[in-house]
């Protein structure tokens, strides 16, 4: 008889766990769904502008194309002047960085800053939470005017972006509020906040706002830390050419 019972509260045990993964998968689910354009093609004008204490203001304005569906995206840099006609093209997988200059394509990881800035390469990628992460915790939390529910995450993927991540979902819309990311032992790496505006009846990002949580300094006694402002207008969900997707594009049009 205890035997038996032991069995059956396993089997139960087991149940359960694999129910709450299929529902955490569920939710992170919705989040993708809101943050990516599956069904169409997005494009918009992003303006980052890098602040660095003690050493003030820089800005790089690049035109970003997304088709999400087939994971791709063309990063066309157009300032500062020197850099316009560079390209960051993500296809089959992996990310390539050209320069016109010297007509050469260079192989670069999703993991590597964008530009020197607190930016990386993944955050212009769609998001895949559900296939990279599963939840720890869950809790209810007010973010701002925002009703929340603030997740913790862990990585089920040795391609997780982040080892671990606390994010704040809005629960009337899944749209990702806030995210802070963290190294494998806990330290905090990077805190974003995500701003929407409605497009043709659909949230599009409006501002992304990145605080690096390690690259910082005493100004005035204060520490103060570097961050990214990514600010998105003119955006877009007409169908865009195939051949904007392709190395032979940027090699067209930079020349």
């Amino acid at each position: 008889m205890t035997r038996s019972l032991t069995v059956a509260f396993a089997v139960l045990f087991l149940l359960t766990s694999l129910r709450a993964e299929e529902s955490g998968k569920a939710l992170l689910s919705k989040v993708d769904v809101h943050s990516n354009f599956m069904d169409v093609d997005f494009s918009g004008e992003y303006t980052l502008t890098q602040s660095k204490p003690g050493e003030g203001l820089s800005t790089t304005k690049a035109v970003v194309f997304r088709r999400d569906r087939r994971s791709q995206y063309l990063i066309l840099l157009v300032e500062p002047v020197e850099d316009r006609g560079k390209g960051y093209l993500l296809m089959e997988g992996g990310i390539w960085l050209y320069d016109p200059r010297d007509r050469r394509f260079t192989f670069t990881s999703s993991q590597d800053a964008f530009r020197n800035t607190n930016a990386r390469n993944s955050d212009f990628a769609p998001s895949n939470l559900a296939g990279q992460y599963r939840i720890v915790s869950s809790s209810k939390e007010k973010l701002g005017v925002f009703d929340c529910d603030r997740l913790e995450l862990e990585a089920a993927t040795k391609d997780a972006p982040f080892p671990k991540k606390t994010i704040w979902v809005s629960t009337s819309d899944s749209a990702l509020r806030m995210s802070k990311e963290f190294s494998l032992s806990g330290q905090l790496l990077r805190t974003v906040a995500y701003q929407y505006q409605r497009y043709q009846g659909r949230d599009v990002p409006s501002k992304v706002v990145i605080i690096d949580d390690l690259r910082k300094k005493l100004i005035g006694g204060q520490e103060q830390k570097e961050s990214t402002t990514i600010v998105i207008v003119k955006p877009s969900l007409e169908v865009l050419p195939t051949e904007l997707f392709t190395k032979e594009y940027l090699e067209r049009i930079g020349k």
